[in-house]
């Protein structure tokens, strides 16, 4: 089963301030790509 999957958190931390989360997961021939994009 092939599918993507995209998740998005956004959030604040009280010692870094406001910041973006960003995962990406392809899932496909026993095949898993995670990419991960942070915003300080």
């Amino acid at each position: 089963m092939s599918g993507i999957v995209l998740r998005l958190f956004l959030g604040s931390n009280s010692s870094r301030g406001p910041f973006v989360f960003v995962q990406y997961i392809t899932v496909g021939n026993h095949e898993n790509q995670r990419f991960r994009l942070t915003y300080v």
